[in-house]
């Protein structure tokens, strides 16, 4: 009896090392997205004389990443999230690092703007500033992994933790959680990695992925996506590249 159990235990586990539950690979991600716009607004003025209005421009520069290689774990379905482990748990999203960049010019603006209906917000608008600081502690992003196709998709799920504040710096202009559900416009696209398989005991897959320039109009007040043949005041710009090794 013994010597059955040893051997149905040895069976067991052979069984279970033939099918394992995950596999674990090592995982790579840097990005970086560029947006630009520019727009007038008009404030009107107090005593209805004259105008003020402000022309202003931002550029703003996310850079996102892993901040090097790191573990992860992946399921052993068709398609299956990038899971990282956080304390005693695996999770499906992947904490990222980076870093924030704001400049806001000032194209033309009044050289007096006490007779502005809005002067705080005239003031603003009017008022050049450059910073740059770290993302927000908290910051994630989420993979799903078709693993056969070699698929992958990427994007932010929680834009507040994208996002921090910059009280200093033009807020509202640069505050792309106002207009879109996720601060990285990566949602949707589809990476084709290459290199080898999945399946594979040692393997090196990588992509990169550029979305080009895309072009938004009314922005700030109420972005949304146009051809970038039509009328469009912001353009962005984002590209991510990825390496799963092991």
């Amino acid at each position: 009896m013994a010597g059955l159990a040893i051997a149905l235990g040895a069976v067991a586990s052979t069984a279970s090392g033939t099918t394992p539950r995950y596999a674990y690979w090592t995982y790579t991600l840097t990005g970086v997205q560029v947006m630009h716009w520019e727009f007038t607004q008009q404030f009107g003025t107090i005593d209805g004389s004259g105008s003020c209005d402000v022309t202003h421009h931002g550029d703003q520069t996310i850079r996102f990443g892993t901040g090097g290689t790191i573990r992860v774990r992946l399921g052993t379905g068709s398609a299956t999230p990038v899971e990282v482990r956080q304390g005693a748990k695996w999770r499906g999203l992947v904490p990222i690092v980076g870093t924030e960049q704001r400049v806001h010019t000032v194209v033309a603006a009044p050289p007096d703007l006490s007779n502005c209906n809005d002067k705080g917000n005239a003031q603003v608008a009017a008022k050049p500033c450059s910073v740059t600081v770290p993302l927000a502690r908290g910051a994630v992003e989420k993979t799903w992994l078709l693993v056969r196709q070699r698929t992958v998709d990427m994007y932010d799920p929680f834009a507040y933790a994208f996002q921090p504040r910059f009280p200093a710096c033009h807020p509202n202009g640069f505050d792309i959680k106002q207009n879109f559900w996720s601060v990285l416009f990566t949602r949707g696209a589809e990476l084709k990695l290459r290199g080898g398989s999945f399946a594979a005991r040692h393997a090196k897959l990588s992509g990169q992925f550029k979305t080009g320039a895309e072009c938004l109009s009314d922005w700030p007040n109420a972005g949304h996506f146009v051809r970038c043949s039509a009328s469009h005041n912001a353009t962005v710009d984002t590209s991510w590249q990825m390496t799963f090794s092991r």
